[in-house]
């Protein structure tokens, strides 16, 4: 419960006095006092302008209300004929005496301020959320709303290169000729609305404070009555989901398979391991995989993502708590019907059913498979439970004649990374580290193979192309 006072600044005799209480969530004290009730003295007689005489009429007005307040349940005593100055003394004396120091912002207290008098407003979340960030220079360059319309001209739908659950995505030029991902976030109602100011704050939140190589990078934002915007890294060859479900695009070989696994990886990775607090996607997918035209890629779409962590003092705390299903149908860890939590563990769940779409081409979800075998995942654990595997890896990787051992090998990481247990599964570390012995272990044996086949290694354009990795 917040009490606050306002006056003009400009008179030295205050012409109109407003008193308000608003309720602060999360707060220790709580009051019968209605939410945003509020009353005002006009022109009162004889009001001089000293602090003093300003608090005992706080204090009049307070007790002629009969406002009550309450503390963790128990009722204080009403601010009857108590000084102003002494109203939070009265409400620490409740506590443990090392509590008091550290509750003193979780209590009822009365502000003073001096301004010129405006109606009370609930201020924007969005708005509250950019002007603390804002203020700790931990936020993108801003775009103006004009900026962004004639950069995708005027959201032509030509220029619409993706649609999701909070918003459409469009190409964009800059006046400085870069091209980039334009995102226009949906407002169609109250509650719409509420769900994209979330996503928008929370993707600030999160792709401000990271930099990674195989992570998409947030230019900036836009915050309008019109729309809410983020502008993206351009990614300009489409998603993994594209290059492996949007046939006729040419079949991705094993190698370049293999090293997009492994770059995702080091995306989880370093969000799980280098980041202070840890970060978990949440809704890590092959359509939000992004490919690079040298067949690098960048993980994006932090919507859903969630700081593991916050400091006790943390506003962000419950700023950004999400309700409701979370990830995508055919991803979802399934602990989370238990637990209606996701962890890193979860992320690596994801991750699991991303390596077996990399494996089998097929998608994670499909209803015109059978009921049993709709979710990839149960599909091929079942197939690897009979040890028939071999019937689920895409034709287009048996048909280029590789060496199968790291199919398998990934195969058997996967199984682990959809383990039902997620004690079971392994972590982001460790399968960075089995990816790259996979990985050193099927160049070995392609070479091998090559040289056995016709005495010569094997030309190939995508070997070599990945010689870099950060791990």
């Amino acid at each position: 419960m917040l009490l606050a006072l306002d006056y003009p600044s400009s008179v030295l005799v205050p012409l109109q006095i407003s008193l308000t209480a608003t309720n602060v969530p999360g707060n220790v004290a709580s009051s019968n006092i209605p939410s945003n009730s509020s009353m005002t003295a006009d022109q009162p007689a004889n009001f001089p302008s000293k602090d003093a005489n300003l608090m005992s009429w706080v204090t009049s007005k307070i007790s002629s209300l009969k406002w009550a307040f309450k503390l963790n349940g128990t009722k204080l005593k009403t601010l009857t004929s108590l000084a102003a100055e002494t109203i939070y003394f009265s409400l620490f004396s409740s506590l443990p005496q090392n509590e008091a120091s550290d509750q003193y912002a979780k209590v009822t207290f009365v502000i003073f301020r001096s301004k010129k008098f405006k109606s009370q407003s609930v201020a924007d979340p969005t708005d509250l959320f950019l002007r603390r960030h804002r203020s700790a220079s931990l936020l993108p360059p801003v775009f103006t709303y004009e900026e962004l319309e004639s950069s995708t001209n005027k959201f032509d739908p030509e220029r619409k290169i993706g649609d999701g659950g909070f918003g459409s995505v469009y190409l964009g030029q800059l006046h400085d000729n870069r091209m980039v991902a334009v995102k226009y976030l949906h407002k169609n109602n109250q509650s719409g609305n509420a769900l994209s100011s979330k996503f928008f704050c929370n993707e600030i939140l999160i792709l401000s404070s990271i930099n990674h190589p195989n992570l998409v990078k947030l230019h900036g934002y836009c915050s309008d009555p019109r729309g809410l915007l983020l502008v993206y890294d351009y990614v300009p060859n489409g998603t993994l989901a594209d290059h492996l479900h949007c046939r006729p695009k040419p079949s991705l070989t094993w190698p370049v398979r293999l090293e997009i696994a492994l770059q995702t990886a080091l995306a989880i990775e370093y969000l799980h391991f280098s980041v202070v607090p840890p970060i978990v996607h949440r809704d890590v997918t092959t359509s939000n995989i992004f490919v690079e035209k040298d067949m690098r890629i960048k993980v994006g779409d932090f919507g859903l993502s969630r700081l593991l962590a916050f400091p006790e003092n943390s506003s962000l705390k419950s700023e950004f708590v999400w309700t409701g299903p979370q990830g995508t149908p055919g991803y979802l860890d399934p602990d989370y019907h238990r637990s209606f939590r996701l962890t890193e563990k979860s992320d690596v769940y994801s991750f699991g059913v991303v390596l077996l779409e990399l494996i089998s081409g097929l998608k994670a979800v499909d209803q015109r498979r059978e009921k049993r075998e709709m979710a990839l995942a149960d599909l091929v654990v079942s197939k690897i439970q009979m040890g028939l595997l071999l019937q689920v890896v895409d034709p287009a990787l048996v048909l280029d004649g590789q060496p199968m051992d790291g199919v398998e090998a990934v195969a058997e990481l996967a199984f682990r990374c959809v383990a039902a247990d997620k004690d079971d599964r392994p972590d982001a570390r460790e399968i960075v580290g089995e990816l790259k012995r996979i990985k050193n272990r099927t160049r070995v044996l392609r070479l091998s193979y090559s040289n056995g086949s016709n005495g010569e290694v094997a030309k190939d354009d995508n070997i070599g192309m990945f010689d870099v990795t950060w791990g």
